[in-house]
């Protein structure tokens, strides 16, 4: 045997030694009191770090735009990232931030446990989070008043608590007069603080914050007022009762009181309806030429068809002439670019409407079409969508339509 081959039977037999060791070696098992410092000192692994600011960096962005429209689904998502990020190699600081965002997060994602001191501190603590591992900022004078917040915040809680407690069984040293004005006093400071926020919300047209809200404050008195007086479930009930119906009521006389402007309207005959559409908003009316059909088949209608058919007119022929109204404003190279949508694809219609509104288009395919004068005093009920009324016109059920109204 060459020495050649010697030494490759060699290494042969070093590389099988040293697998047989790796296999027969026994895992080190760390003890419960160990992990938490070998955690600690590990040197994070190339591309960890990189994993956990993303991950710290979508936590906090949750949190910072977090708004009343709050569900429990996305609470539930922060809460996941908390729970992973826990799991992580995280400082001593990161994890008691991380451990106060959790709990903080179980408590408001029931809406009714949202109230606008609570948004704030979340807020808060979603800052610090981002001062500490983005700017390297020093937090402990921060962490420190946020966490003095919390605590009066829990305290103040324990005061209603003991406060209903000591009502409920009319034996306060204070009194039960004074305890009734207590607890009347504490609602009625959380409701202004409620109402000055729906007054924001206002502005900002946020609905859904503001129902919640509204739910949660109604929900609130009543509770109270049952507290002071059980005999008060009465008289809600019966309050509860006469606002709605008189809320109905208005809203009746409102839908039923629907005007149009306009003193003319093109009445149109299609295949299941006859609709009024406001003549300031038809751009232009008339039989549906055979050419047209297969642009209506399709559910469209390039205004460069008004032009014409035939080469010459489709080169030098002019759309704005035809049309009126909002329309008509436009310029010619606009009106040569515009496909405006039908209503639906075209059947056994013989006659189009184009409308225009508000830069708003639609072409309504019918079976006929007139033009007629609106009553003024003419009576519109509600209708469902699109249209948005419904009157007896010439014996017949007619329903109002407006292009600004289609979705």
């Amino acid at each position: 045997m060459s020495e050649k081959e010697n030494i490759q039977d060699l290494e042969l037999e070093v590389e099988k030694a040293l697998d047989k060791i790796f296999k027969e070696a026994k895992k080190t098992e760390l003890k419960e009191e160990e992990i938490e410092t070998y955690s600690l000192l590990e040197p994070i692994a190339e591309g960890e770090e990189e994993a956990l600011k993303k991950d710290l960096e979508e936590l906090i962005g949750e949190i910072l735009t977090l708004e009343w429209e709050i569900v429990p689904e996305i609470s539930e998502k922060a809460l996941k990232k908390c729970q992973k990020l826990k799991t992580q190699s995280l400082d001593a600081t990161n994890q008691e931030l991380i451990s106060l965002l959790e709990a903080y997060l179980k408590e408001v994602k029931h809406p009714a446990n949202l109230t606008p001191e609570k948004l704030d501190h979340l807020k808060q603590l979603g800052n610090i989070i981002y001062a500490y591992n983005f700017e390297g900022k020093d937090i402990e004078k921060d962490l420190k008043e946020f966490k003095a917040k919390i605590e009066k915040e829990v305290i103040e809680q324990s005061k209603l608590e003991e406060i209903i407690k000591d009502f409920s069984h009319k034996e306060s040293p204070k009194g039960e007069h004074q305890t009734k004005i207590d607890l009347l006093i504490n609602q009625l400071l959380k409701d202004y603080q409620r109402l000055v926020a729906i007054e924001e919300l206002l502005d900002r047209n946020k609905k859904g914050a503001i129902k919640k809200l509204l739910t949660k404050s109604k929900y609130e008195i009543e509770k109270t007022l049952l507290i002071l007086n059980k005999d008060y479930e009465k008289q809600l009930r019966e309050r509860e009762k006469e606002i709605k119906e008189f809320i109905k009521q208005k809203e009746e006389t409102t839908k039923s009181q629907i005007k149009i402007e306009a003193n003319e309207g093109l009445l149109c005959k299609t295949l299941n309806k006859t609709i009024l559409i406001p003549i300031d908003e038809v751009a232009f009316a008339s039989d549906i030429e055979d050419w047209w059909r297969p642009y209506l088949h399709e559910g469209q209608f390039p205004l460069k068809l008004l032009r014409g058919k035939g080469f010459l007119k489709q080169l030098f022929g002019k759309i704005k002439p035809k049309l009126q109204g909002e329309l008509a404003e436009k310029e010619e190279h606009e009106l040569k670019k515009l496909r405006i949508k039908t209503n639906k694809s075209l059947t056994s219609e013989k006659k189009l409407v184009i409308l225009w509104k508000n830069d708003k288009g639609l072409v309504v395919l019918v079976e006929d079409y007139k033009l007629i004068n609106v009553d003024p005093n003419t009576i519109w009920r509600s209708a469902k969508e699109p249209f948005i009324g419904k009157a007896l016109i010439e014996g017949e059920e007619v329903f109002l339509f407006s292009i600004t109204k289609w979705k």
